[in-house]
């Protein structure tokens, strides 16, 4: 956006957050595009793939048949709510309560007793 005479103000905030200040400052001071290398490790994105189309529906796929969804959307929630957290006390008192939680939770038992059994689990999403 520099390179039309816009600055990216809005997307300077999430940019900075993930990348930190000085990669920040040169995208958004010079616009350049980064190669798919600078971008995972830059930490951007997660992964690389060579066909994003079947690597996002493997994922997808492992997300609904292999884990427990009340887990994700547990941890999920958690996460959001302690990386708005001002300090790192406060993200462990969002933390730990949830942790415990996860723990009382069907299939945390299950997965467990799996794990131990050697066995694969098939969570009940409870």
């Amino acid at each position: 956006a520099a390179t039309i005479g816009l600055f990216c103000h809005t997307p300077a905030v999430p940019l900075v957050r993930c990348v930190g200040m000085k990669q920040a400052m040169d995208m958004l001071y010079t616009g350049r595009a980064l190669s798919a290398n600078e971008a995972l490790t830059h930490g951007l994105v997660s992964r690389l793939a060579k066909d994003a189309q079947k690597e996002a529906a493997k994922v997808a796929k492992e997300l609904a048949t292999e884990r427990s969804a009340a887990v994700l959307k547990m941890g999920k929630d958690t996460f959001y709510q302690q990386t708005s957290c001002g300090n790192i006390e406060d993200a462990y008192a969002v933390a730990s309560p949830a942790m415990v939680k996860n723990m009382e939770l069907y299939d945390a038992a299950h997965g467990i007793d799996s794990f131990l059994k050697k066995e694969k689990p098939e969570f009940q999403d409870k």
